[in-house]
């Protein structure tokens, strides 16, 4: 069985999203249409598991896998490849990132004031 380490909230969890936001818009450059910080480390003084959920949005999820390689040179490796439902989940190797990728298009969530995640 696995153990779940659930810590304190953390401060650091938003620099740590930031900086991992800037990367990955550094690689995906015009591709990304926004990068959201998901998951409870998103809550303020909410407990929860010590890893960053990012949920960045792109344009189009069939040239992600052009950046494989880019995000390798960063730490991150290809995890789950969700065909069924258009995104992949990338794992920073030795840290404490989990990425998930959705394409929307930008001008369909701006004209419709779409969220690409739900909260409930």
């Amino acid at each position: 069985m696995r153990k779940v380490e659930v810590c304190s909230y953390n401060k650091k969890w938003i620099d740590m999203f930031i900086e991992e936001a800037e990367k990955l818009t550094i690689i995906f450059r015009n591709e990304i249409v926004d990068i959201y910080h998901i998951g409870s480390t998103s809550v303020p003084c909410l407990k929860a598991k010590p890893i960053i959920d990012i949920m960045p949005v792109v344009n189009d999820i069939n040239k992600v896998d052009k950046y494989n390689v880019e995000m390798q040179k960063i730490g991150y490796e290809l995890k789950v490849k969700m065909e069924y439902l258009e995104g992949d989940i990338f794992k920073k190797v030795g840290s404490i990132a989990l990425i998930t990728y959705i394409s929307i298009k930008a001008e369909v969530m701006k004209q419709n004031d779409i969220s690409p995640f739900v909260i409930i």
